[in-house]
């Protein structure tokens, strides 16, 4: 499977959806009492696309992926760029505590602790990238072609597709829950129909 974005739209579209994930986020750390959406584009690259901030005076650092399809496995970036060689984000120390993956087709978060998800990888990403190569376990490589608006090839992302029940069995801190939303409405449906 290969897929191919649109330099800037994907951006455009998380930036719009992050917003709607609000209830979800109240719902999984009830002791929320208040978020701060990060704009700074260097502290995104280190991971952190949202601040929580807890009643005991914890600051949660998220990372927030959001995913317009579903396969039953959770990507996992390890190039950013094959033209300029560089890591993707499964590949770099992020500063975030926790990865939390949104599946708009199914209503679903999904998150896990960012350094036993970082963990898990290092130690097994030559298997899961062989895994992913000769499509075995379940695994699969996903290469994205990411274009300019005018359609010319920049670059191509690279990532595993890892099974869901793989992340979530040997994660001790993740999980999923479904999606709710009453502040959404017509913005969620709309969004959703759009995918």
């Amino acid at each position: 499977m290969s897929k191919e974005n649109v330099f800037g739209n994907d951006l455009t579209f998380e930036r719009r959806a992050s917003p709607l994930l609000d209830e979800a986020y109240y719902a999984l750390w009830p002791q929320i009492t208040s978020m701060v959406m990060n704009n700074d584009k260097e502290l995104q690259y280190h991971g952190i696309d949202r601040y929580l901030y807890l009643q005991d005076g914890t600051t949660l650092k998220v990372e927030e992926k959001i995913r317009r399809e579903w396969y039953g496995d959770i990507l996992l970036e390890y190039i950013s760029s094959d033209v300029k060689k560089s890591p993707g984000w499964m590949n770099r120390d992020l500063e975030c505590n926790y990865l939390l993956y949104a599946v708009l087709p199914t209503n679903t978060l999904y998150w896990f602790y960012w350094p036993a998800l970082k963990e898990l990888w290092d130690f097994n990403k030559a298997n899961w990238i062989q895994f992913a190569e000769h499509k075995q376990h379940g695994f699969s490589k996903i290469p994205s072609k990411n274009t300019s608006e005018d359609g010319q090839h920049i670059y191509t992302t690279l990532s595993v597709g890892v099974p869901t029940e793989c992340l979530l069995n040997y994660i001790r801190w993740s999980g999923y829950r479904p999606i709710t939303t009453t502040k959404g409405g017509k913005e969620w449906e709309e969004l959703i129909s759009k995918l």
